[in-house]
């Protein structure tokens, strides 16, 4: 079995331990960070990087990271109803804008944040498996929104600007993503 499908069974052992022992109540709670052992690698395999570590409004994810470093890490937090936030390694959130629909085409008003303290509906993921039809095996994950739409890495991955949306409510494989974890 190679690393990538044992991150895929790490991600379900991590999301169903944690969700085992939270309950909904407690979910929106600010939490201290959790262990940043997770990261999310584009369609194309770069790695999806939390600017400055989290806590930013703009310019808060690029897609461009080759080797894995502290802000290449992000820790999936149990959010109940089988749902995940993804915590950076500084603690803070990665926010959907609005539960998608957005892009961020335009710098200013970007279709993620990274400062979020607390877990909201816009802090909520759904990790959606991805199966190759050849193999009939996990390939990777979808992350939706709760508004139903899925984030997806601007032209696969690679970039600095102009990194992430939220546009699309069906799945290319600019909306895919292999999560390994346990690193």
């Amino acid at each position: 079995m190679n690393v990538k499908h044992l991150g895929l069974i790490a991600v379900t052992a991590v999301v169903a331990a944690g969700l085992a022992g939270m309950s909904t109540s407690n979910a929106g709670a600010a939490v201290a960070a959790a262990p940043a052992n997770c990261v999310i690698k584009t369609f194309y395999g770069e790695y999806l990087t939390a600017v400055g570590g989290g806590g930013r409004e703009t310019d808060t994810i690029h897609s461009d990271a080759t080797q894995i470093g502290a802000w290449e890490r992000f820790a999936l937090v149990p959010a109940g109803n089988g749902m995940v936030a993804i915590q950076t390694v500084d603690g803070h959130y990665l926010t959907a804008m609005g539960a998608g629909g957005w892009s961020d085409a335009n710098p200013s008003n970007p279709a993620f944040h990274t400062d979020a303290t607390r877990i909201q509906a816009w802090e909520k993921f759904t990790l959606v498996p991805i199966t190759n039809p050849y193999y009939n095996k996990p390939f990777g994950y979808s992350i939706r929104t709760t508004g139903g739409y899925y984030l997806g890495a601007v032209d696969g991955g690679g970039r600095e600007v102009n990194v992430l949306n939220t546009l699309d409510n069906f799945q290319t494989n600019r909306e895919e993503f292999q999560i390994i974890c346990g690193l």
